[in-house]
C-alpha cells in the first residue's frame, strides 16, 4: 500500500512536475504533512482520504510541462 507522500510523488513524476518540495507543499496545504510516511493510505480514515484526494487533484495547478 503506498503511503499519501509515495501518491503523489507518482501523480507529479507522470504528469512531468519536478520541483523539489512539491510534494510537501501539497501534503502542507491539504493537512497530510504530518502523517506517518510508512502508513499506507488504504488504512487512513475517509477524511484524510478524502484529503489526499484533494492533493491528487490539485496535482499540476499552476504548472505547465516544460
Amino acid at each position: 500500500m503506498l503511503s499519501a507522500y509515495e501518491n503523489l510523488k507518482i501523480k507529479c513524476i507522470g504528469m512531468g512536475i519536478r520541483p523539489k518540495g512539491y510534494v510537501e507543499e501539497l501534503l502542507r496545504i491539504v493537512g497530510l504533512e504530518n502523517t506517518d510516511a510508512r502508513k499506507g493510505a488504504g488504512s487512513y480514515s475517509l477524511g484524510m482520504r478524502q484529503r489526499l484526494g484533494i492533493a491528487l487533484a490539485l496535482v499540476g495547478e499552476g504548472h505547465r510541462k516544460q
